[in-house]
């Protein structure tokens, strides 16, 4: 028969409870204060500096003022991080650049890349240290192949990084958590890369960014800059972090080549070019011709053959 029950508090307790050691041992040891704040995955305000000595398991950024602020002194080894910039092309490639460069290198494991907005340029993939063997191209057709893709890539644990571009309006805060979910269990350092009207909802990433350009002008209506050119440096905005409050306006100089540098070489290949088209084209030189020689007599051949 089932133990009579009794109600107390609306928590129903049975009265047939057994005092022996092994029913002892089996209960659950009480829940207090002490323990839920030793437990791993919590963390109380003002913990950075802990978690950063402590488990300094991060990627590194290759900018130690952005390192200085972020959980394990980089970025989440195996969990995601969401990047919000105000379009594509501000420098939030080159923000990832050293990082990629390390994995690339330092791990045996794809770095894939989920529905990109563009192919990556190899060359400059190998002038900031990226393996470009080590890349992963993914192209889905629909937001529900992409987030299947990036969802399996991160947790099939051969992929050192997923690099993740989704359909903002389509988006779901689950699906941020299926992200992060896979990120953990594959050991897989995710990114998001998302618009500035992410930033107005929830998500389940650990690590959230968003970028801005101090030296341009914003329109407030759209928020997109009013120049798309490369930039040398940017103001980083932590919005969400493990360990911390947010944090804004973190100054970076990004690293790569100069842009004045680029731009002069720029402009020194098209004046050669430019010279080039107005030089006058020489004609071709013109085969000889064998002179024609003067048909010998039918008596001569005649003759000859004789």
């Amino acid at each position: 028969m089932w133990p009579t029950p009794v109600y107390k508090d609306s928590i129903m307790i049975s009265t047939n409870i057994s005092s022996s050691p092994a029913a002892a041992s089996a209960r659950p040891t009480k829940t207090t204060p002490a323990n839920l704040l030793s437990h791993p995955q919590l963390w109380r305000a003002g913990q950075l500096g802990q978690l950063n000595s402590q488990h300094n398991s991060g990627i590194t950024s290759g900018y130690p003022e952005l390192d200085a602020q972020l959980p394990g002194g980089g970025w989440p080894r195996a969990g995601l991080a969401e990047v919000m910039h105000a379009q594509p092309g501000l420098g939030e490639l080159r923000l990832l650049a050293p990082a990629l460069a390390d994995l690339s290198q330092d791990e045996d494991r794809w770095i894939a890349w989920i529905n990109p907005p563009a192919i990556p340029y190899a060359p400059a993939l190998g002038r900031f240290g990226i393996r470009s063997d080590r890349m992963l191209m993914i192209h889905p057709k629909n937001h529900a192949d992409a987030l299947w893709a990036a969802e399996q890539a991160a947790r099939s644990g051969t992929c050192s990084a997923v690099l993740i571009w989704l359909d903002e309006s389509s988006l779901k805060h689950a699906e941020t958590r299926r992200l992060q979910v896979a990120a953990k269990q594959g050991n897989s350092f995710a990114c998001l890369f998302r618009s500035t009207q992410g930033a107005q909802h929830a998500s389940a990433a650990e690590l959230r960014l968003q970028l801005h350009t101090p030296d341009t002008q914003t329109d407030t209506q759209t928020n997109v800059p009013s120049d798309s050119s490369h930039y040398s440096n940017m103001q980083v905005d932590v919005l969400k972090r493990r360990g911390g409050w947010a944090i804004d306006n973190i100054d970076i100089d990004l690293v790569g080549d100069d842009p004045i540098q680029r731009l002069q070489d720029i402009q020194q290949q098209l004046s050669l070019w430019r010279g080039m088209q107005q030089q006058p084209l020489r004609a071709a030189p013109q085969p000889a011709r064998a002179t024609p020689t003067a048909p010998r007599s039918i008596s001569a051949v005649v003759q000859q053959l004789h």
